[in-house]
């Protein structure tokens, strides 16, 4: 697969406008606004933050943990405010790698990761081994204990996770992890609204974002002298069926949703007083295999008949989930675009895409979207 063109919102928002903000659609027919000059012009005045984008790759956890800490060295390089190393521990075991130090400084407040991760669970610094439903020593997936805070999450494909390297210290940001982590969810529940029109909401006490009673958002950072790293995993369309195996975030009373999950139930309550169609066959309970058998019986062909209607049913199939693939696609995108331009406003920031040509990080990003 060719690389990735990484943009910033503002670029995206200008491209969406010169395809009729196709990249912007909101589901139920909305659409996100495409920014004026005026509003680009303010946007770019903002301090400037790099954005690593590989929202459509999975990257390995251990990978993306180690270009993690490289960065929290390069922010901290600018003024030496942070050891090299310090607070971050080691997500492999192995030798010391490379200093990042030695890489250029990241700009003023830092820079930020989106991507996806293949199935993976991971602990926080805290966290119990009694919220996993399976044995820690031989674990269904790979099983990682990081240095963030929270207990055990899952992460996989279609669940876009944002990885903010930033010093709270620079201005506009703030030096307080309690506002960082509101800042997050703020930005979650904008695209929510933005792309879906679902109504994110917090639950008092607890960190992360809930739509209906259901968490479709988990938060877990940790800071080193101001530097943030970890961040937030959102559920676009991401399968749900590994969270059986832990309980997410420790909280048992709570289920996990998908954006994907929670839009099929809206669709479904809104056609739940239609009049249901016809069943393709009588007494099969709508079963379209089964109604194939009963057709071709009906129709005096035999195995012929039924191996044609197969043949049918597997290409309608076939043409459903690539459209289902397609959709999907769709979503994950429209909820970059709208988690990158929140994560702009709320934040207060300008996102510039990294220059591979002159940033070690943006060269080895680039190189895994070969």
């Amino acid at each position: 697969m060719s690389g990735t063109t990484c943009r910033s919102p503002a670029g995206v928002k200008a491209a969406a406008g010169q395809r009729g903000c196709a990249g912007g659609r909101r589901h139920r027919h909305r659409r996100l606004c495409c920014c004026s000059a005026a509003e680009q012009q303010s946007t770019a005045s903002r301090p400037r933050v790099v954005l690593y984008d590989c929202y459509d790759q999975q990257i390995p956890y251990k990978q993306a943990w180690r270009w993690q800490k490289d960065m929290v060295e390069r922010v901290a390089a600018r003024d030496g405010s942070v050891a090299a190393g310090s607070g971050t521990g080691d997500a492999s075991g192995a030798a010391a790698h490379a200093p990042a130090a030695a890489a250029a400084p990241l700009p003023s407040p830092g820079a930020l990761l989106l991507l996806q991760h293949p199935p993976v669970y991971t602990l926080g610094a805290g966290a119990t081994e009694g919220h996993l439903r399976f044995d820690a020593a031989a674990p269904p997936l790979p099983l990682y204990r990081t240095e963030r805070g929270g207990e055990v999450t899952y992460h996989g494909p279609g669940q876009l996770v944002m990885y903010p390297i930033l010093d709270l210290r620079a201005p506009p940001l703030q030096p307080d992890l309690h506002w960082y982590l509101r800042s997050l969810e703020a930005v979650v529940m904008r695209a929510l609204d933005a792309v879906s029109g679902l109504h994110g909401e917090r639950v008092p006490g607890l960190t992360g974002v809930w739509v209906d009673g259901a968490k479709v958002a988990a938060l877990g950072v940790r800071a080193s002298r101001w530097v943030t790293y970890h961040g937030l995993a959102l559920n676009v369309v991401t399968d749900l069926e590994p969270f059986r195996q832990i309980v997410p975030c420790g909280i048992a009373d709570k289920p996990v949703a998908s954006v994907a999950g929670l839009l099929a139930a809206q669709a479904a309550a809104d056609t739940h007083c239609r009049p249901a169609p016809p069943q393709a066959a009588a007494g099969w309970d709508g079963d379209p295999l089964a109604a194939v058998f009963v057709a071709a019986g009906a129709g005096g062909g035999g195995g012929a008949a039924a191996a044609a209607a197969l043949a049918e049913l597997a290409a309608a199939s076939g043409a459903a989930a690539a459209k289902a693939a397609a959709v999907e696609r769709q979503l994950l995108e429209e909820y970059r675009f709208a988690l990158l331009e929140a994560f702009e406003e709320v934040f207060g920031v300008q996102l510039t895409a990294a220059d591979a040509a002159a940033d070690d990080m943006a060269a080895r990003l680039a190189e895994v979207k070969l």
